[in-house]
């Protein structure tokens, strides 16, 4: 699969070459729990997405994101876009 979500819970040595995740981690908006992904049947990852919110202008943005190729057309971004509005 090609597709990878992160955490910044789990182990660094599952992010090599992923630099900048770490970088976007330290920025002053992220909130790992706008980290949101969503899951296959059989446990993997079909898509991802992370949050930004601004408490200040109460506005918000979608990135990065990704899917899986094998997994489009089955309403998970609109799915997971709309957890992250709520």
């Amino acid at each position: 699969m090609s597709l990878r979500a992160f955490h910044p819970n789990e182990p660094s040595d599952l992010y090599k070459g992923c630099a900048w995740y770490r970088n976007i981690q330290r920025a002053p908006l992220y909130r790992h729990y706008l980290d949101i992904v969503a899951i296959t049947p059989t446990g993997e990852f079909a898509y991802f997405c992370t949050v930004w919110f601004d408490d200040v202008t109460r506005a918000d943005a979608f990135e990065p994101v990704g899917i899986e190729p094998a997994q489009q057309q089955r309403g998970l971004s609109k799915a997971v876009m709309c957890e992250g509005l709520r």
